[in-house]
C-alpha cells in the first residue's frame, strides 16, 4: 500500500495541497491542488472533495503558521534531559515574550545537546487562537494535521539536503522571510511582515538590508542567495543580482515533475511531513493541541474488534474444555468396558495393570497352546496318524517323538538301513512335510539294529516363512 504525505499552504483568500505518493521508499506520484473559497473550512473542504482518494489513518499531513504569528526565543539550560527542558521552557519563555505563556502554544527545536556545554534550544511560543484557527477547520474537513510547523523553518527542513550555506529568501502574499542558512540549517532569519502593502521598491531595499546584516553575522560574504514565493519576480532578482550577490531562483523537482513555483511552499511541507525530522523543527501538536482524531475514529473499531476477539476466544476456550471433557468421559467408560470384558475372558488374572498388552500376551499364549491341536501348522494328531502309519515292511521302533510347531523329531531303530530308507520315503510322501531328513543312523554295537534319528519340517513352518 502506498504512503502518502501530504502539504497545506495556507494564506488569505487560498489555500494550496501538494500530495507525494511513496511505494516502497520511492516516490512515484505528485498531485497538485488549490482552493480559493472565502474561508479555510470552505478550502479545505474543497481540497477534500477534489482529491484523489478518502484520508486514510497512514497518510500524514503538514502545515505551517506564518513566522509573524510567533515569538521565537533562543534559550539555554544547565541540564540536558528533554524531559526538564519541556518542564522549565514555560517558565523561562515566560519572560521574554509580551504575552501570558498560558495563551500560549509552545514548541521547541534542540539546537545543542552536547554534554560539553549548556543545552541551546530554539523555543516558538504562538498564541493558542493563531493555533485554533488552523487546526478546528482541519479537523472539521477531515483532513486533520499531523504536522504544524512555522515557517521560515517549515520550509527549510522540507528542503532538507536540497540547500546548504547560504540565505534563503521566501516572498509570499503574507510576508517576507530572510533566512541565514548554514550546513542546510537555519541560524537566524529576518522577518518582513504585509508584504503586500509596501512598494516593491521598499520591499527589495528591505531584502538588501537584510541579507548584507546576515552575511555580516555569518562572516561570509560570497554564500549564494536562494529565492523562492508568488512575490517574486523579475525586478526583485535584477535589483539583488546588483549588489553582488549570487542569486538563484528555487526550484523543486519530484517524480519526474518540475513543481511550479506557486506550489514549492506547499510541496515542502509535503517533504516535511515525508521526513523525520521532529528534534530539529518546530511542532505545535503536543500537549492539549495533540493530535487525537485518528484514534477517535478506530476506537468503536477497535472495541468491537476486542470483543469479537474475545468471544472467538471464549468460544474456542469453552468448545475445547467441552471436548476435553466428553473424550474424557469416553475414556473412563472404554477403560470400565475393557476391564470388565477382560476379567470376564480370564477370571484367573490376579492383576490389571496394562489391559491391552495383557490381552495381546494371553492371546499370544493361546494361538500358541491351540497350535498344538490346529493351526496353520499341522496338528499334532495329524502328525502322529501319519507316523503310526508307518508300512509293516519297515519294521521300525520309534521310541521318542517330539513335536513343535516347526518340525517333528523322531527317533527310535530299526533292522536295517533300508529300513530306515524306507521310513523318511514313506514320511517324505506325506502332505505334512516338506522336508524329512535323516539326522542320524548307526548300527549299534551288538550289530543287530540300526538306532536313527529323524527331523521333519512341518509344512506350516515354511507357510509362515
Amino acid at each position: 500500500m502506498m504512503k502518502r504525505f501530504l502539504g497545506l499552504d495556507i494564506a488569505p483568500g487560498r489555500t494550496r495541497l501538494c500530495v507525494l505518493a511513496y511505494d516502497k521508499g520511492q516516490l512515484r506520484e505528485v498531485e497538485l491542488l488549490e482552493s480559493g473559497r472565502e474561508d479555510l473550512l470552505q478550502q479545505l473542504t474543497e481540497l477534500q472533495e477534489k482529491w484523489r482518494g478518502e484520508f486514510r489513518i497512514s497518510d500524514r499531513l503538514a502545515a505551517a503558521l506564518p513566522a509573524k504569528t510567533a515569538y521565537v526565543r533562543e534559550l539555554q539550560f544547565p541540564f540536558h534531559d528533554k524531559k526538564k527542558i519541556s518542564a522549565a521552557l514555560p517558565h523561562e519563555i515566560n519572560m521574554q515574550i509580551p504575552l501570558a505563556v498560558e495563551e500560549c502554544a509552545l514548541a521547541v527545536r534542540y539546537l545543542c545537546l552536547d554534554k560539553d556545554g549548556p543545552a541551546r534550544v530554539s523555543a516558538a511560543a504562538v498564541p493558542t487562537q493563531s493555533v485554533r484557527a488552523i487546526l478546528e477547520p482541519a479537523d472539521r474537513a477531515a483532513l486533520p494535521l499531523h504536522i504544524l510547523d512555522l515557517q521560515p523553518f517549515a520550509l527549510i527542513s522540507g528542503l532538507g539536503g536540497r540547500l546548504s550555506d547560504g540565505i534563503l529568501v521566501s516572498a509570499g502574499e503574507v510576508e517576507t522571510t530572510i533566512s541565514l542558512l548554514l550546513a542546510g540549517q537555519p541560524v537566524d532569519y529576518r522577518l518582513l511582515p504585509g508584504t503586500t502593502d509596501l512598494g516593491v521598491a521598499e520591499r527589495i531595499a528591505y531584502i538588501e538590508r537584510e541579507i548584507r546584516a546576515l552575511l555580516v553575522k555569518a562572516g561570509q560574504p560570497d554564500v549564494p542567495v536562494y529565492v523562492t514565493g508568488t512575490a517574486v519576480d523579475d525586478e526583485m532578482l535584477r535589483r539583488l543580482g546588483r549588489q553582488g550577490h549570487s542569486v538563484e531562483k528555487l526550484a523543486l523537482r519530484l517524480a519526474g515533475e518540475e513543481i511550479p513555483e506557486a506550489y514549492i511552499a506547499a510541496a515542502s511541507l509535503a517533504l516535511r511531513a515525508a521526513t523525520n525530522r521532529e528534534q530539529h523543527s518546530f511542532n505545535f501538536r503536543r500537549g492539549p493541541f495533540a493530535l487525537k482524531g485518528e484514534w477517535q475514529k478506530i476506537k468503536k473499531s477497535l472495541i468491537a474488534m476486542a470483543c469479537l476477539l474475545c468471544l472467538i476466544l471464549t468460544t474456542l476456550t469453552g468448545s475445547a474444555v467441552l471436548n476435553y471433557h466428553t473424550k474424557t468421559v469416553q475414556i473412563d467408560t472404554l477403560q470400565q468396558s475393557m476391564v470388565k470384558i477382560y476379567r470376564q475372558t480370564f477370571p484367573d488374572a490376579d492383576r490389571i495393570v496394562d489391559i491391552p498388552l495383557q490381552m495381546q500376551s494371553a492371546l499370544k499364549d493361546l494361538r500358541t497352546r491351540s497350535a498344538l491341536i490346529g493351526g496353520s501348522s499341522p496338528g499334532a494328531l495329524a502328525v502322529l496318524k501319519s507316523v503310526s502309519a508307518l508300512p509293516d515292511t519297515a519294521r521300525v521302533v520309534i521310541t521318542e517323538l517330539g513335536y513343535s510347531l516347526e518340525e517333528v523329531r523322531l527317533r527310535g531303530h530299526a533292522e536295517s538301513f533300508e529300513s530306515v530308507n524306507r521310513i523318511s520315503e514313506h514320511l517324505a510322501a506325506s502332505p505334512l512335510f516338506t522336508k524329512v531328513q535323516i539326522a542320524e543312523a548307526q548300527m549299534t554295537p551288538a550289530a543287530n539294529k540300526i538306532n536313527f534319528r529323524l527331523i521333519l519340517h512341518l509344512v506350516g513352518e515354511e507357510t509362515s516363512r
